[in-house]
């Protein structure tokens, strides 16, 4: 009986770990596409306005966005 408690107890800890890590992987891909739709929403308005600029013979020195995780 202990060894088969023993058993199941190593059972569970093998599944949470593995839970664990499909969770990792699962938060990460899902960071990284807000990560990603962040710099488009950024970056997309800053290349219409330097595009629209240059194309006036305007000169663009706005400088381009930053990002930071936390505001840092």
């Amino acid at each position: 009986m202990l060894l088969a408690a023993h058993i199941i107890e190593k059972e569970r800890e093998r599944a949470r770990a593995e839970g664990r890590e499909e969770g990792r992987e699962e938060g990460l891909a899902e960071g990284m596409d807000k990560a990603y739709e962040d710099v488009d929403r950024q970056m997309a308005p800053y290349y219409r306005r330097m595009r629209a600029a240059l194309d006036a013979g305007e000169p663009f020195d706005e400088p381009p966005p930053r990002f930071r995780r936390n505001g840092w």
